[in-house]
Order: C-alpha cells, then sequence, then structure tokens
C-alpha cells in the first residue's frame, strides 16, 4: 500500500541523518520543504539521490527574521530565482504568512517583512509558473483578501495543513481561481484543530492533499497512513479510493 502513498508536505531535510534515512521512505512521493536558503542546495541534492522527493524552495514566514538580520533584506531573492531557473521541476515552498511567529529575543512579529517576503515568492511563483506550498496561521481573512485582488496566479497553490475555519475554507472556494487551490491535512498539525473533520468533511474531493509535515523519515510512513485513513473514515470512503484520489489530485497540483 506505501508505494501508492503520497506525502505533499514535509520537513525531512531537516534531519541530520536524511540522506541514510531515505530508504525507511516508500511512498511514491514525497514533496521536502527547505525553510531557508541555505537548505535550498541540500534539498535539491536529496532529489538527485532518490527521483520520488519533489524538491522545494522558499522561506519559511518562521526564518524570515534571519534573512532580514543576516542577508539584508531581500538579497536571497535573486538566488532563490537563480536556482528555479536551473532547476525546472522544483516547486516554491514553504512560504506564507504567521500571526504568531515572533522574532527571538522579543515579542514581537514583524508582519510588514513577512508579508514582503511571501508576496515577493508568490509573484514569483507566477511569473516562473510554479506551484507553490503555503503556510497560515491567523491570517485566513488577510490570505483571501490578498488572493482576491490577484490578476495572475500560479499554476497551482497548497494550504498546507489547513487550520483555518469552515467559512474560510468556503469563502476560498469562492474566488475566480478556486480550482487552482487545494487543501492539505496532516495528523501532526490538524488534531489539535477542533474544526478538522468538519473541513475534511467540506473540503472538495478533487482538491484534497495529505501530508505529515514531518522532519524524521523514521516516521513518515505510519504518520501518513494515519491521515489517509482518517480521510476515509470522516469522507466514508473506502481507503483504496481515498489512495488513489490524492494521487490524481497531486498529479494535477504538479502539473506546470
Amino acid at each position: 500500500m506505501l508505494s501508492k502513498l503520497v506525502d505533499c508536505h514535509s520537513h525531512i531535510i531537516d534531519h541530520p541523518d536524511v540522506f541514510s534515512l531515505l530508504g525507511a521512505i516508500n511512498l511514491d512521493k514525497i514533496l521536502v520543504m527547505s525553510s531557508e536558503p541555505n537548505q535550498w542546495q541540500s534539498v535539491l541534492k536529496l532529489h538527485e539521490a532518490k527521483s520520488s522527493v519533489i524538491p522545494c524552495l522558499g522561506l519559511h514566514p518562521w526564518l524570515s527574521y534571519k534573512v532580514k538580520q543576516e542577508l539584508n533584506s531581500f538579497e536571497w531573492v535573486d538566488e532563490l530565482r537563480r536556482l528555479l531557473l536551473i532547476n525546472p521541476k522544483a516547486l516554491i515552498g514553504e512560504i506564507g504568512i504567521d500571526k504568531c511567529s515572533t522574532t527571538p529575543g522579543t515579542n514581537t512579529v514583524d508582519k510588514e517583512f513577512q508579508w514582503q517576503c511571501f508576496e515577493k515568492q508568490f509573484q514569483m511563483a507566477v511569473e516562473l509558473q510554479r506551484p507553490i506550498s503555503v503556510h497560515c496561521v491567523r491570517q485566513h481573512g488577510k490570505l483571501h483578501e490578498f488572493f482576491s485582488m490577484q490578476e495572475k496566479w500560479p499554476p497551482s497553490i497548497m494550504l498546507h495543513s489547513f487550520g483555518g475555519s469552515p467559512d474560510s475554507m468556503k469563502q476560498l472556494l469562492k474566488l475566480k481561481q478556486a480550482k487552482r487551490i487545494y487543501f492539505s491535512f496532516s495528523e501532526i498539525i490538524n488534531q489539535r484543530c477542533k474544526w478538522t473533520k468538519d473541513l475534511i468533511r467540506e473540503c472538495p474531493w478533487d482538491q484534497l492533499l495529505l501530508e505529515t509535515d514531518l522532519h524524521d523519515p523514521t516516521k513518515i510512513n505510519d504518520a501518513i497512513v494515519n491521515i489517509y485513513e482518517l480521510v476515509a473514515e470522516v469522507k466514508e470512503k473506502d481507503l483504496k479510493e481515498v489512495i488513489e484520489t490524492v494521487h490524481q489530485n497531486l498529479e494535477k497540483f504538479l502539473q506546470f
């Protein structure tokens, strides 16, 4: 069964022994996110080591403060574009906005700089026509507002470990480009959300993705099975149908 499953969002690049543990992952595809510039080359090498790895290059909102302090704010943007141009199958991720992510040593959130980083990466995804994986915490209304103002879009957008309210999902699904949006769920994050089962029920069948959002390669297989089984239970579907549907949805998400 594992050979037919996909993990649409992971952080295994964070594990110090990821290259030696790659063999523990038996999935058809696994999307591996990067969180900051010093991980981009490693994620690309991981793809070279295992063809089922889909490399994703981006700046996570949690680490935007680091590039502001260390890289003169936006000099990383040119390097991201360069790597994407010479790696045409690489996606952009993880990017996003997080109202709760404070700068270490302070008790403040640099929302303005987070948004600037997000917008630059979104526009790069539009320019290069790459799918994106988006992190959003307590900013779903603002994200909807941002999307509603865009004339040009990336080919596809994954809202990873989606934890917005059912109403926020409904609003996103009313956007003109709503069919480009995919909602992904993970066990580790979505089990904390009181309305996860409602979100899974509301999520259109053809816009559903599943993920682990895990860092440890040895835990990927069990975690992805658990979220597939939860969706089968909530959607009242056969597990085989969930597997086939998510696989088809990821294939569509990756068509660019």
